[in-house]
């Protein structure tokens, strides 16, 4: 946890969660149920979930939860991005990754006494599915391919995290902002990456100036495209080529 002084003047932290309820699809017609875990569960389960989950918009720079909160329940993003991030003894954010379309978060909370490990915030305007913790029991009790799909999401996002502290020590801020601009290219439909200079910084893990000096080269390199409210992606595969991993 940290110093109350950190609690009461930290941006993100000022305010409560600020969820609205709003009307989303119903689960057995969602467009993204067949990209989701949800694909598994037979009609009478969506049914269940439908009834159940919320339809949440939750406004840029909105926490959907806080770390060491306890949680009622796991959330999937219907639209928007979300990052999620830890504080460290100062406030500051070490962003450890971004959440789009389809993608559950939160669920850890319910390997770890019930208390969410980290934090969540909409990058951009968010609506997202509340799903109580009950439901979600429910649910895993009862389809076993849902049950296995989520113990493998579990297991993937573990490896994940592992290898990417691993990616991130060998590779150098340049190869690093690369990656990340390929991630969020894949979480932006549109193509243009809405994200603030400082929040790429933290999650390369180096200073705004550095930050700026390689996406000023990436501009004149004709690789990227910039103007004050985003990033446009012109040449991917320079991209990937740049943040292939030392070996």
């Amino acid at each position: 946890m940290w110093p109350d002084e950190i609690l009461d003047s930290h941006p993100l932290l000022l305010g409560v969660q600020m969820k609205r309820n709003v009307s989303l699809p119903q689960c057995h017609s969602c467009p993204s149920r067949l990209c989701s875990l949800f694909k598994y569960l037979d009609k009478s389960l969506l049914e269940l979930l439908s009834q159940n989950k919320c339809g949440q918009l939750y406004k840029k720079g909105e926490l959907l939860f806080q770390e060491g909160a306890y949680s009622q329940g796991i959330f999937c993003i219907y639209e928007g991005i979300v990052k999620i991030f830890k504080l460290d003894s100062q406030g500051n954010e070490q962003i450890l990754r971004f959440a789009h379309k389809t993608d559950l978060i939160g669920y850890k909370a319910l390997l770890t006494g019930g208390r969410y490990v980290n934090f969540a915030s909409a990058i951009e305007d968010s609506r997202v599915c509340f799903i109580p913790q009950e439901t979600l029991w429910q649910l895993l009790k009862s389809d076993n391919g849902f049950a296995t799909a989520f113990l493998k999401l579990l297991a993937q996002e573990s490896s994940s995290s592992e290898k990417q502290i691993t990616n991130m020590a060998r590779r150098t801020a340049r190869e690093r902002l690369a990656a990340t601009l390929l991630t969020l290219r894949q979480a932006y439909e549109v193509g243009r990456i809405l994200i603030k200079r400082s929040d790429l910084a933290k999650v390369i893990g180096t200073d705004y100036s550095t930050t700026m000096r390689i996406l000023k080269e990436f501009k004149t390199q004709r690789i990227i495209e910039t103007n004050p409210q985003h990033i446009s992606i012109l040449a991917p595969q320079k991209l990937a080529e740049i943040a292939k991993f030392v070996e």
